[in-house]
């Protein structure tokens, strides 16, 4: 599910749908040179996911041209979808959690949920076909309203030294999410 949320630990549009997520504790808060490295390589995954998702350009006469770039477009895909099936078997990943992903903060819960107050990196799995996390950082927080529902427990992580870059590539993904959603509903009022 994508659409706004009235909680104001998220600012916009909220993208909900299970990732795997995987977190570390840090002892210190970040160097410098590790948020630009964490940042370059969110900004790098979050633009290859959205090259990956656009539709082929249309306006050319040319069928045959157009036919083989449909046909290497879509061995492109199943190639990529089944490197990134193997990669990530291989990594070993826990379950999928129900995530709220925002462009500022983040929320799922969990079993054995990390430490109230601690600093945290987390790698959250957003692309199936990608075996590369948007690597964050954050202090944890509690969800205060419902913190605990069947023995899980809301996770709450507000970004940490995320740069512009990043959080409008962020944005724009939620976003995209948002619209497939939107046109899914479309399709399916229509079909019933």
């Amino acid at each position: 599910m994508t659409g706004h949320t009235s909680d104001a630990f998220f600012d916009g549009l909220v993208h909900e749908a299970r990732f795997s997520v995987v977190w570390d504790y840090l002892d210190s808060e970040p160097e410098e040179k590790q948020l630009i490295a964490a940042n370059e390589a969110n900004e790098q995954l979050l633009r290859l996911m959205t090259s990956l998702g656009e539709k082929l350009p249309e306006g050319n006469e040319d069928v045959e041209y157009n036919a083989e770039l449909a046909r290497l477009d879509l061995k492109l895909t199943v190639l990529l979808d089944m490197v990134g099936q193997m990669v990530l078997h291989q990594l070993n990943l826990p379950d999928k959690e129900l995530i709220k992903l925002g462009h500022g903060s983040m929320e799922w819960r969990a079993a054995v949920p990390p430490d109230v107050g601690r600093l945290i990196n987390f790698k959250v799995y957003i692309d199936p076909e990608l075996p590369s996390p948007l690597s964050l950082y954050g202090v944890v927080e509690l969800d205060n309203v419902e913190a605990q529902t069947d023995r899980l427990t809301a996770i709450r992580v507000k970004y940490l030294g995320l740069s512009e870059a990043v959080k409008n590539e962020l944005e724009k993904y939620i976003f995209r999410q948002h619209r497939k959603k939107i046109a899914f509903e479309k399709h399916s009022d229509i079909g019933s």
